[in-house]
């Protein structure tokens, strides 16, 4: 409602885009806005909404980065920002305790530097002449396991350098994130339900994480009774229960410990890559050293201070993701909204003409992994169907982790039946007749197999500076239509 300062009366323009409160209003450049707020499903927001003078609706603006109820918001003058020095990556150890990186996601410049910090932490402070023979494979080759020197490849698996497997799903309840260590390959070894697997290849790009130490003094506690010490380092959860970070004494190998009828155990494998569970005082458990350390601590995936992809354009994910939108060769997923039965399009984006004869070949329009619906039944992503499909241990897993998308897909598919989803596209840009871009493989490559193509024709020096120069190429000549 506005009240009318001539007429000293109420207007009611239009509702909120749903039933609200803690909403904070504020207004910029003579544009109301609405920042946040809660309601009877959810006790704080994300959602930012504009009011539009002409049609006198509200329309969604964007969102926050944490979900707030009753946020703060105020204006800031740019000029404060002038003179503002943005934290450079050395500024960021200082300011987190560590935080655990998907490798995929990280610009390939910064690859060795976060592969040459993972591996530093297993090898300690005092052992230097292990440190400089990391620093040596490193300045002198990629970070590809795959093209490492044999004896390179055997010396940085002998570290026990610690990684975990992350799950698609992140409902409560569900996930199955365990730690485990860098093994053959770079892939990343686990335990799970008595079984060895080894999670590699295009899954690993992105439900392998390895731990960037940061601030915080990291150590191996040797633990003597079935106490969980403070400084605790979580490690992730199996089915609801979280899990932490062991590393057995006799072989150092690392796998996760868990809390069993009052006792901790540590789930690892031995030198014969066999499941074994071993007790206390047979294990460690990494933890933070220091007096004013809380009882447990979770690193996340990307802290407050640190925003990922945000601080430059990261040429593997952001500028790809953003290149392959503006073309339309990459598409999104929108659901309904409930109260409103509107779908929300951004700015610039259309709803796709779907043919639902030939669903199949909109597969390859969506980057992987796919984010879960909102709306998604929880039961579909349920590890207990999978352990009752395939078993228990590897299968079950691996299943879970395959067949993920094809559920996820099977689920827009019949949300656009219902009309309860839309796929939506950037709209496409008018261009006359000779005008319109042409695709080539200049401008970028257009599928994985290309893009290994290429890669294998070039060193790996020049692969990513060629790949700058061809996405940058690409996108001039699309924007040639205005």
């Amino acid at each position: 409602m506005a009240f009318n300062l001539n007429t000293f009366t109420w207007i009611t323009y239009g509702n909120l885009l749903k039933p609200t409160v803690g909403v904070k209003l504020a207004v910029m450049d003579g544009t109301i806005f609405a920042f946040g707020g809660s309601d009877e499903k959810s006790s704080a927001s994300d959602l930012i909404q504009k009011f539009n003078w002409q049609t006198k609706l509200w329309a969604k603006a964007g969102q926050l980065m944490t979900p707030r109820n009753y946020p703060a918001i105020t204006q800031v003058p740019v000029s404060v920002f002038e003179s503002m020095k943005i934290a450079s990556k050395e500024d960021l150890k200082n300011i987190i305790g560590a935080e655990w990186i998907t490798m995929h996601e990280v610009t390939e410049e910064d690859k060795k530097t976060k592969f040459i910090d993972t591996f530093k932490f297993s090898v300690g402070s005092s052992d230097s002449n292990t440190r400089d023979k990391l620093k040596n494979i490193f300045s002198t080759t990629t970070d590809r396991f795959g093209t490492l020197a044999e004896e390179d490849r055997k010396f940085l698996e002998s570290l026990h350098t610690l990684c975990r497997v992350k799950s698609l799903t992140n409902y409560p309840g569900y996930e199955i994130i365990l730690p485990g260590e860098i093994a053959e390959y770079g892939n990343c070894e686990v335990n799970f339900e008595g079984k060895i697997f080894v999670v590699g290849g295009v899954i690993a790009n992105h439900y392998t994480e390895v731990l960037v130490p940061g601030l915080d003094v990291l150590i191996w506690l040797n633990i003597t009774e079935n106490t969980l010490p403070k400084g605790l380092v979580k490690g992730g959860s199996k089915k609801g229960q979280t899990v932490y970070i062991c590393k057995s004494n006799d072989f150092h190998k690392i796998g996760h410990a868990y809390m069993k009828l009052g006792e901790i155990w540590c789930s690892i494998s031995d030198t014969q890559n066999n499941s074994l569970i071993i007790g206390v005082p047979n294990f460690s458990l990494l933890t933070v050293d220091g007096d004013d350390v809380t009882d447990e601590l979770e690193y996340g995936e990307h802290p407050n201070e640190f925003v990922r992809d945000l601080e430059e354009m990261n040429t593997n994910t952001l500028l790809k993701t953003w290149q392959l939108e503006q073309i339309q060769k990459l598409f999104r997923y929108v659901e309904i909204d409930q109260e409103t039965k509107t779908f929300a399009i951004p700015d610039g984006w259309e709803i796709v003409d779907i043919n639902m004869d030939n669903f199949d070949k909109y597969k390859e329009k969506f980057s992987k992994p796919l984010p879960t619906p909102d709306k998604m039944p929880k039961f579909l992503l349920n590890m207990e169907i999978f352990s009752y499909w395939y078993g228990d241990g590897e299968e079950s897993l691996m299943a879970y982790l395959n067949h993920s998308f094809d559920i996820l897909m099977e689920y827009y598919y019949n949300s656009l039946q219902m009309g309860t989803g839309k796929f939506i596209m950037k709209t496409k840009k008018k261009c006359g007749e000779n005008d319109s871009p042409k695709e080539s493989k200049d401008n970028y490559p257009g599928n994985e197999d290309e893009l290994q193509n290429e890669y294998e024709r070039n060193t790996n020096e020049n692969y990513f500076e060629n790949e700058k120069r061809a996405l940058a190429r690409a996108v001039k000549e699309w924007n040639k239509c205005t």
